[in-house]
């Protein structure tokens, strides 16, 4: 995926994540008003009979109560027209929100009736104060991912990240890098780490995935596979000798795993024999595995060098868990 098509997903998921319920809202709202509308329009005195303190505001009036409708159903349509286009939602709800916000106050201020005659508090405010509302806060326009949003995205971002320093045990600012400036591409990165992690790897897997690790970073990003080795149970002094190069001198399929890492990380065909001796000990389940595991190693070092957080690697000293090796 291209930095491109990363910042229109970015621009785009705005109106698809925080702007659809404020959408739909305004096509409930609006069809409410419509269905008052043709209720007013086609059968006015059953409207006027049944809604609840009208018959106390005076007389039946059919061209008032028709006019009335037509005030509805222009809401409506207003409503539902900003609904097709969120960018010109808050004009096209100003016209309906003038209108219901003035007929609340009118009800607020009993504007020609007689104590409310006979409606509840409970009828207004869900028929006329709320509508009012709610169309007021239609006219207000949406930030494209909201104050509060914003400020809830970056504390998740960031708790995630502290809970993957935690972990893994080394820092992570790269990744507050790609949280503050790309948030979706920091979405997908959790997606790529659960692959990462959905498979649990046996010590041959983990040694291929540090063997590709060592060949492309030497850094941060090794002492990772170090930590998620010893998590599952790889020995220390396995590690170790892999880690200071010798490798070599591993029991089989372990020596044979780490340099299959190093050779697929390095395109050397050597790859090849070593995976089909692989697979033929210890079965195509577990070069799978060592495939994911040499990817995964591969990955993240490649978005950091990209990024500059690539540190050198002239003299390292990894941590073991207690103890420390230079490499």
């Amino acid at each position: 995926m291209t930095t491109a098509t990363l910042a229109a997903t970015d621009a785009a998921r705005p109106v698809r994540e925080a702007g659809t319920a404020r959408l739909w809202i305004a096509r409930i709202l609006a069809a409410l008003l419509a269905a008052n509308a043709i209720y007013m329009l086609f059968a006015a005195e059953a409207w006027y009979q049944a809604v609840p303190g009208v018959t106390a505001t005076g007389p039946f009036n059919h061209h008032c109560v028709g006019d009335v409708g037509v005030a509805f159903l222009a809401a409506a349509v207003a409503l539902f027209a900003g609904s097709l286009k969120p960018a010109r939602l808050p004009a096209l709800a100003l016209p309906a929100a003038i209108f219901l916000a003035g007929h609340a106050l009118l009800h607020l201020i009993g504007y020609g009736t007689h104590a409310n005659g006979g409606s509840t508090w409970l009828t207004d405010i869900v028929a006329i104060y709320l509508p009012a509302l709610i169309a007021l806060w239609l006219t207000l326009p949406a930030a494209p991912k909201g104050v509060v949003g914003a400020a809830l995205t970056g504390r998740m971002s960031e708790a995630m990240i502290r809970y993957g320093e935690k972990k893994l045990g080394v820092s992570l600012d790269y990744m507050r890098e790609i949280a503050a400036h790309a948030p979706a591409a920091f979405r997908l990165l959790g997606r790529v780490s659960q692959l990462g992690q959905s498979i649990k790897p046996g010590d041959a897997a983990h040694l291929a995935g540090l063997g590709a690790a060592m060949h492309d970073d030497c850094g941060t990003c090794v002492q990772i596979h170090i930590n998620l080795a010893r998590h599952h149970g790889v020995a220390e002094d396995v590690l170790r000798l892999a880690v200071l190069g010798e490798a070599g001198t591993l029991p089989s399929p372990l020596a044979e795993a780490f340099r299959f890492g190093e050779a697929v990380a390095a395109n050397d065909p050597e790859m090849h024999e070593l995976r089909e001796k692989l697979e033929a000990v210890l079965g195509k389940r577990a070069v799978i595995e060592m495939a994911v595991g040499i990817g995964f190693a591969r990955f993240y070092p490649t978005i950091k060098r990209a990024l500059g957080h690539a540190r050198s690697c002239a003299v390292l000293r990894f941590d073991f868990g207690g103890s420390h090796a230079h490499a």
